[in-house]
């Protein structure tokens, strides 16, 4: 994992700093952020089938993609909650999440036909997702103004994995992109340009889960250590895949889902506090 520095008495500005995205995006948000440990990595094949192994799950499907250490994909939120819990045990940790499978949340029944409740130990030790701010923050190289989760301002084909095909850009196309050919498949993580924090493929590769119900305008991602809305129906995710756009795989862009399904671009990688 890389250390993630907080915020200090100072804040960071969360949203669109180029002031080129989507309404959701904007305004920016002041927050607070305490200092976190993140994967250098997304979530891989590999270490997602030992966990089905372990509690005997059946494994994602690779729709014919390589596994190994290639980021896993189609998996949804819950199953993030829980490999986070797994894995904490594994590292003789406190689980940070309590996971009442019997106790249904009712707020989401149209969207959700798992709505575990999700309670939240925050005196943990152990592993949990990202908090959309935290993801942001980070991402953007302690809150730096910088459009892609590398550090770098343009989207280029070796150094990110993301659809450059100029067949599907806007006419005309964005300015931030250089490549014109498209990745037919995630690479294994590790392989792209990483930030100054030493964290891999925050833009493109795969998509990821943060913590966080979506609302179109999030007042409750600010403040210090937000952990974004109390209910809602559908979970962000953000950073793109290797079949977005170099626009959507802009730090700034969001992105939600249901929680109960998992898209095939749908990854993760996870935080610690301590």
């Amino acid at each position: 994992m890389a250390y993630v520095p907080g915020t200090g008495d100072s804040v960071f500005f969360m949203g669109d700093v180029f002031n080129e995205g989507k309404k959701d995006e904007v305004p920016l948000r002041r927050v607070r952020l305490n200092g976190f440990y993140m994967d250098k990595y997304e979530v891989t094949f590999l270490e997602f089938d030992m966990f089905c192994d372990s509690l005997k799950l059946p494994k994602p499907n690779d729709w014919k993609r390589p596994r190994g250490l290639h980021p896993v994909g189609e998996i949804d939120w819950y199953l993030c909650i829980e490999f986070a819990n797994w894995r904490s045990k594994q590292m003789g940790l406190t689980p940070y999440y309590i996971i009442d499978k019997e106790r249904k949340t009712g707020l989401n029944s149209s969207y959700d036909n798992k709505q575990y409740t999700i309670g939240l130990n925050k005196e943990a030790n152990g592993y949990r997702l990202p908090t959309e701010a935290e993801w942001d923050y980070a991402a953007r190289e302690c809150g730096k103004k910088v459009r892609f989760g590398n550090g770098e301002n343009m989207a280029r084909f070796n150094e990110m994995t993301f659809n450059g095909d100029r067949r599907f850009h806007p006419d005309p196309p964005v300015s931030y992109s250089l490549s014109d050919s498209f990745h037919n498949q995630t690479r294994p993580v590790g392989k792209t340009k990483p930030n100054s924090l030493g964290i891999y493929d925050l833009s493109g590769n795969i998509e990821e889960w943060c913590w966080d119900w979506y609302a179109e305008q999030n007042i409750a991602t600010e403040g210090n250590n937000p952990d974004g809305p109390a209910v809602g129906k559908l979970k962000v995710y953000r950073g793109g895949s290797f079949r977005s756009l170099a626009e959507q795989c802009r730090v700034s862009n969001r992105s939600f889902y249901n929680p109960n399904a998992g898209f095939w671009t749908h990854g993760f990688r996870l935080v610690r506090s301590k």
